[in-house]
């Protein structure tokens, strides 16, 4: 038998007496932190004697106190100390206002040897000083996974006649150890069997993956039956890390056999659905072409532009998905489940199945592809005019990769005095490797005397588009994209290298066109009274958050007030109130009272920010104020109300270009049809607005997992790189601080790492929040936003998805930046004084401008 584990003492006295009382017993997930401590929001929230009030709170849960809990877990809890409005409780704090890196140093403090403590540090040592009630697990009621990634540790354990492995789950929120049977590993396989999951005699050490037995089957001994599945192999395989992250968030890995069926039945041209009859118009004639990433795995949009007199006439074709995904079928079901594809270095989650996705509904070249066309003409300086839009049947002509489609243009820029035949030819070999045509490889060389020119047309109407949206005052960041790059190791991928994904022009050609027809098509649809649909809303900046921006700009010396490139924020407020106030008539019985929208009505406007970007651009402060003014924004998300988007400085905007992957677009798909008089029923304002917070998660869910990955495939390569060149030193700058630490960004590479307090020069740390800015009490070292620093590496953990740095030797030796503050001769006692100026310095050539792009599926 197990021996239970230890209990701590105010558990033991506390544990029976909590268990009695229940009407302080509560419900709810529980969110749990990387360094241990968790936060559960109750189901009810409420307070003994007032259960029914709705109170936004958590309730903070120590790691001692977490009860065998893991990440997700639906949980019975107890508050032990500060219900909400009690004495002592001046107010709460949320999860994502509490530093990550905090719950262990804030317990324990900082290392008292060599004296070492944050902001916190007093409180630390004397307790907890968060604002949250603090609560202690008494029963994991709902686990929510079924399986996870061990390693084997080298105890073992008889039970029930077998012998069974201790072992610790790989992510470090999932606490406590698991009783590992690995019979199953041992017993005979076939062949097949034997090859797909490596069977072999565990050691310890190994890694596998395991089933947790059912609650009911689980032991009250502190300890987690499971099952032992397969062996992981290597830790540096990026898929057994994909599996991993795919099952801790939730993200959907099987179609139902129903949704696949219905798959498979729908590619037979005798069974596409009833209403294919309607009429579609032959545009198979025209040169249409579709731009993506050499690593794409769908193709739902292709493009076409004419030249009509003087202006210009933009086609985007669009995958009609809708003609094939009927309301209410198996795979419509299955995709408002997922709401988007989830996409992962080594593999992807489709929201359709691959016969759909990449099949009947991707426009690759050379097949009769159905798609639902946005037509809209433009005069010689980009202003939209007319616009219609039908469902048609078009040929690609071509797919066209970002690199191939760009290096075609310079080409042909650079040719430009050559004879039409020679420059023919170095434009077609200039192209990256088109995709085989299958159905008529031969009308690539005779249709390619189209598409070309069309090409180069595309390219001056996405130039007059890009400037109009600039003059309208959209947002454009410069920001680092990462790349990851995975290269075959041993019959697995393993990571080879990061990079920074280079923008290229065409990047923005596609984006333009993606974002007028998305428009479009939301300024059609809302003239339609009695039609609702989702759409892409982006809230103005909350005025705090944006006052805060101003003010450490000032302190940086990076803005003062009455510059002319960037006003007060109250003279901008006052010149710019009308922001986000027009609204379409014909919507406005569906207008509700929200706070994003008020929040719109007084927000400044987009145009005035985007100045401060074009100031720092291509200077050593653009990473900060990049940063800075990123934090300050808002998140865009879905909604059934016109409320604009800020980021692009669009009063209507919806997303219409990608319903292979985002159900959002389907929904609007299904609004258009109905508009042109299609018949499909069309959801209630009500039924959207839920489907709209459904979407929302899912969304947000998709971009956690994404960042897990990017952090996890950071810490291997580090790993890696470590092993191929120890000790190395890297160029870094300042990206973010707390009490406890510095947030570093490689300059070299797009990866971000935690430097501790403890691996500064020693001395007292004082965090200044408003100035962002980490100050030595003692020695009057200082350390800010967007400096520049030399880092080696400390530690690279990808189970705790983290990368640790330490400083330099020579950037230790010169021990940091001075503060002529209270504890320097120079100042009067208890006075900070200015910056000596010298500025935070960036690689140009690392940090490119505009480096990060709009997604075609997030635009």
């Amino acid at each position: 038998m197990c021996a239970r584990p230890k209990e701590t003492k105010s558990a033991k006295q506390n544990f029976s007496s909590a268990k009695s009382s229940k009407s302080s017993q509560l419900r709810g997930r529980i969110s749990i932190r990387r360094q241990g401590a968790g936060f559960v929001r109750p189901e009810k929230p409420g307070k003994p004697g007032n259960p029914g009030k709705k109170e936004d709170w958590e309730v903070y849960i120590a790691p001692h106190e977490l009860g065998g809990a893991w990440d997700g877990d639906l949980v019975l809890l107890t508050v032990i100390s500060g219900w909400p409005g009690q004495a002592g409780q001046a107010g709460r704090i949320g999860r994502h206002e509490w530093s990550e890196q905090s719950e262990q140093n804030e317990r324990s403090g900082r290392n008292k040897q060599s004296g070492r403590y944050g902001q916190n540090g007093q409180n630390a040592r004397n307790g907890r000083s968060g604002k949250n009630p603090e609560g202690r697990v008494l029963e994991v009621l709902e686990r929510r996974i079924s399986e996870c990634a061990v390693r084997l540790l080298p105890q073992m354990v008889r039970e029930d006649g077998r012998d069974k492995f201790l072992a610790r789950s790989l992510d470090n929120r999932q606490s406590g150890y698991l009783l590992v049977d690995v019979s199953a590993l041992t017993r005979s396989a076939d062949p097949a069997e034997a090859m797909q999951f490596r069977v072999k005699t565990p050691r310890p050490g190994d890694l596998l993956l395991v089933s947790l037995l059912p609650m009911a089957d689980q032991k009250n001994d502190g300890v987690i039956r499971a099952l032992a599945i397969s062996d992981l192999g290597s830790e540096n395989n990026i898929a057994l890390h994909e599996r991993l992250v795919k099952a801790t968030h939730g993200i959907r890995t099987v179609f139902p056999q129903a949704a696949l069926d219905e798959a498979v039945y729908l590619e037979e041209p005798e069974n596409t659905p009833a209403h294919s009859a309607l009429p579609h118009r032959d545009l198979s004639d025209l040169a249409f072409v579709t731009i993506d990433g050499a690593d794409a795995r769908d193709f739902d949009d292709a493009i076409f532009v004419d030249q009509v007199n003087q202006g210009y006439v933009l086609r985007v074709a669009i995958a009609d998905v809708a003609h094939y995904v009927l309301p209410g079928s198996a795979l419509d079901l299955e995709a408002k489940a997922r709401g988007n594809s989830c996409y992962f270095p080594a593999s992807v989650e489709p929201m359709l199945p691959e016969a759909l996705s990449n099949g009947l509904c991707s426009l690759q070249p050379g097949r009769l592809r159905l798609a639902m066309v946005a037509e809209i003409e433009f005069d010689a300086a980009g202003n939209a005019g007319q616009t219609a839009f039908y469902p048609a049947c078009i040929r690609s002509q071509a797919r066209l990769t970002y690199e191939g489609a760009q290096a075609a243009l310079d080409q042909c820029q650079s040719a430009a005095g050559q004879n039409a035949a020679e420059n023919q030819a170095a434009q077609m070999q200039s192209l990256a490797a088109p995709v085989q045509l299958q159905d008529a490889p031969e009308q690539h060389t005779a249709e390619s005397q189209t598409w070309l020119p069309m090409l180069r047309l595309a390219a001056k109407l996405a130039t007059r588009l890009l400037e109009k949206r600039r003059a309208r005052g959209a947002l454009d960041f410069e920001l680092p994209e990462p790349l990851i790059l995975l290269e075959k190791h041993d019959g697995h991928q393993e990571i080879q290298n990061l990079a920074f994904r280079e923008r290229l022009f065409t990047h923005r050609l596609i984006e333009e066109f993606m974002i007028a027809a998305n428009e479009a098509v939301a300024r059609h649809l809302a003239t339609y009274a009695n039609l609702s649909f989702l759409y892409r809303a982006h809230a103005a900046p909350d005025p705090e958050k944006l006052g805060e921006f101003f003010s450490l700009m000032e302190r940086n010396g990076l803005w003062k007030p009455g510059d002319n490139s960037a006003m007060p924020l109250n003279d901008l407020r006052e010149q710019n109130a009308d922001f986000g106030s027009k609204r379409n008539g014909p919507r406005k019985q569906h207008a509700r009272p929200s706070p994003a929208r008020d929040a719109a009505d007084s927000a400044i406007r987009p145009g005035d920010l985007q100045r401060i970007l074009d100031q720092a651009r291509n200077s050593p402060e653009a990473f900060v104020v990049n940063r800075l003014l990123l934090r300050s924004l808002m998140q865009a998300r879905y909604t059934p109300q016109a409320e604009g988007h800020f980021g692009l400085a669009s009063e209507a905007y919806c997303h219409f270009t990608s319903p292979i992957r985002r159900y959002a677009d389907l929904t609007v798909h299904r609004a258009l049809r109905h508009s042109l008089g299609l018949p499909l029923p069309i959801p209630s304002f009500q039924a959207l607005s839920v489907l709209a917070e459904s979407l929302n998660e899912n969304e947000r869910k998709a971009v956690e997992a994404e960042r897990d990955m990017n952090k996890i495939c950071g810490a291997l390569f580090m790993q890696k790189l470590d092993e191929r060149d120890p000790g190395r030193e890297f160029p870094a700058v300042v990206a973010g601080l707390s009490s406890y630490g510095l947030f570093v960004e490689l300059e070299d590479f797009p990866l971000e790492g935690f430097l501790p307090v403890e691996n500064l020069p020693d001395d007292f740390y004082h965090l200044d929040a408003a100035a962002q800015m980490l100050i030595g009490m003692h020695k009057g070292l200082l350390y800010r936003l967007g400096q520049p620093l030399l880092v080696r590496l400390q530690t690279a953990d990808p189970g705790r998805m983290e990368v640790r740095f330490v400083l330099s030797q020579n950037e230790a030796g010169k021990n940091g930046k001075k503060f002529a503050g209270k504890n320097s001769k120079k100042a009067k006692p208890g006075k900070k004084q200015p910056y000596d100026g010298n500025k935070p310095k960036t690689d140009k050539k690392k940090f490119k401008p505009g480096s990060v792009r709009l997604h075609k599926q997030n635009i």
